[in-house]
């Protein structure tokens, strides 16, 4: 689930633009070092691991439970072996024994039972120094905030209420679950999406402009996802810092968010002027 809305017939596939940085690939992609060794779970069709191996001459290793999307991802050619694997069942992951600079895990905790397992199983497969890359979710988008004061909770074949979705995360327990796997956070970022999104928009417009506006001052009701950046952790006991220092917005962030309300509110007015010229 790396945007919004996907670009091809295949679920949460996507065409990847780096230059776009609202999108949890485009993140990961710009945390990978050039030529690390790098372990995809839950790798789907391969686009991810095509584009390291072919842009950043990445070692990519292959993880998924769809024997479908495995043969696009095979016949990509970038990947040095791909493992069909149930990523929740007890060693699943013992024919791997290599050790990786980074393991993608990219909208893959939301859909397992029992997510702090996977990942206590995939930390002695990281290389010292190794690093977690790992994209959640976020439940309480905007859209969601609305459509609940609606009654409207509906789930959909992909998107943040995909159907095959366990568990829901906020920004401070995508955070603290995270932590909670024996990782220690290194850094915390934002993928915006606007509110209103396709035809879900109009029937926000039923709720008081009051009510609208508080859920859009919330910079939280803009984010799609959240990506996270995390090392094993190397002490038993958790830094002494304000656990959630972390997940504040910076600078960066808050420019993007700006920047990305003036293009929805430019589209906003376009979209009346044509509708009030066709009257």
């Amino acid at each position: 689930m790396s945007s919004p809305e996907s670009e091809s017939g295949i679920k949460y596939d996507t065409v990847i633009d780096v230059r776009v940085m609202d999108n949890s690939h485009s993140q990961m992609i710009d945390a990978i070092n050039f030529g690390s060794r790098v372990l995809d779970v839950g790798c789907a069709s391969g686009v991810v691991g095509a584009h390291l191996h072919r842009e950043m001459q990445c070692t990519v290793v292959g993880i998924d439970n769809d024997e479908k999307l495995l043969r696009i991802a095979k016949a990509s050619k970038a990947y040095e072996s791909l493992h069909h694997l149930d990523l929740e069942k007890a060693g699943a992951l013992d024919e791997i024994s290599e050790n990786f600079d980074y393991v993608l895990l990219g909208d893959i905790v939301e859909h397992l039972r029992h997510p702090t397992l996977l990942i206590e199983r995939l930390i002695p497969l990281v290389a010292v120094g190794g690093t977690f890359l790992i994209s959640i979710p976020n439940v309480t988008h905007g859209s969601i905030k609305l459509g609940l004061l609606l009654n409207q909770f509906e789930y959909a074949d992909e998107g943040i209420l995909d159907r095959t979705h366990l568990r829901f995360f906020t920004a401070a327990s995508a955070y603290d679950f995270v932590q909670n796997c024996g990782l220690e956070v290194t850094k915390f970022s934002r993928v915006f999406a606007p509110i209103y999104q396709q035809n879900r928009g109009e029937s926000f417009l039923k709720l008081p402009r009051a009510i609208r506006r508080y859920v859009e001052s919330d910079t939280e009701s803009w984010v799609f996802q959240y990506v996270l950046s995390a090392l094993p952790r190397v002490a038993d006991d958790a830094c002494g810092e304000d656990l959630y220092s972390k997940i504040t917005p910076d600078e960066s962030e808050i420019d993007r968010l700006r920047k990305l309300k003036f293009r929805w509110a430019r589209q906003v007015l376009m979209s009346k002027l044509l509708a009030f010229r066709e009257k």
